[in-house]
């Protein structure tokens, strides 16, 4: 039984270095290139994962980023565009804008 918890401890531990590392290579990439349709759901996916290992001040920075880029998208549409208002009222953007 023991030794179960232990296994299974080993199995989280290495899936959360492997989402770390994931994670990573993902705000590599939209960190060298201006991407924000994928910026800010990276720096989102980020900011949970900090948040899931105990991390709240990395969580905290990937939100602002995360809003920073939807704000960049945002602006980038057109005043009236069907997805400006999508974008910000949807669930993903919401959590961002909470700071939740």
């Amino acid at each position: 039984m023991a030794s179960r918890g232990v296994r299974r401890g080993r199995t989280r531990l290495a899936d959360a270095q492997g989402a770390r590392e994931h994670i990573t290579e993902a705000l590599s990439v939209v960190e060298r290139f201006e991407i924000p349709v994928a910026a800010w759901r990276v720096q989102a996916l980020a900011a949970k994962f900090f948040e899931s290992v105990g991390d709240s001040t990395s969580a905290q920075h990937h939100r602002d980023l995360a809003r920073a880029a939807t704000l960049r998208l945002e602006r980038s549409l057109p005043p009236g565009h069907a997805f400006r208002k999508r974008l910000l009222t949807s669930p993903p953007a919401s959590l961002i804008a909470a700071g939740a």
